[in-house]
């Protein structure tokens, strides 16, 4: 499948970054996946289908320079390997969308973070659940757009939003109760 999909990729270059990629990445990719999965097929599935995710953010992935493709890639064969097992037994997931309404204005929350070291937000991090952490990870290490990370994590963008506003207060809670504050 992989061959299949560099056929669709346009430049030299962009096909040979790819491969080497695939090459470098696709077997700690299957390990996670086929953690969740527990499936040799559905394991290489996942890869594939991550793969397919990352030629489709090809272009972030070289615009940003993305410090850490090991990170980034685990993380997306992690959520597609999850999405899969959803479907397979058939979880229905209600969308967070139709429950809550996030505030487009700057919160507390937001301006306590940006005043903390980096240190002190990674540690922080650590104790948020799974999801969560990969989302942040995301969002403020490789800097992206809710949409973005939705695209790789097959999550809707407004649900991606709910996570990120979440861990931002949760994570602004745990940096109060270790005496950190903004003020």
């Amino acid at each position: 499948m992989i061959c299949e999909a560099l056929l669709l990729i346009g430049s030299d270059s962009d096909r040979e970054l790819v491969e080497s990629l695939y090459r470098q990445y696709e077997q700690m990719m299957y390990n996670v996946a086929f953690s969740v999965l527990r499936d040799r097929e559905e394991a290489e599935d996942a890869v594939q289908i991550s793969f397919l995710r990352i030629i489709d953010n090809l272009q972030n992935i070289i615009e940003k320079g993305c410090h850490n493709h090991a990170g980034y890639f685990v993380i997306i064969a992690k959520h597609v390997a999850i999405n899969m097992l959803n479907r397979q037994k058939k979880h229905l997931i209600e969308s967070i969308d139709e429950h809550y309404e996030l505030s487009a204005d700057s919160s507390v929350e937001t301006e306590l973070i940006s005043r903390i070291s980096a240190k002190e937000i990674e540690e922080a991090i650590k104790t948020l659940s799974e999801v969560d952490r990969d989302i942040m990870y995301l969002n403020l290490y490789e800097g992206m757009q809710a949409k973005d990370i939705a695209k790789l994590m097959d999550m809707q963008p407004n649900t991606v939003s709910v996570h990120i506003y979440r861990a931002r207060k949760k994570l602004a809670e745990i940096l109060r109760e270790r005496g950190m504050d903004y003020e």
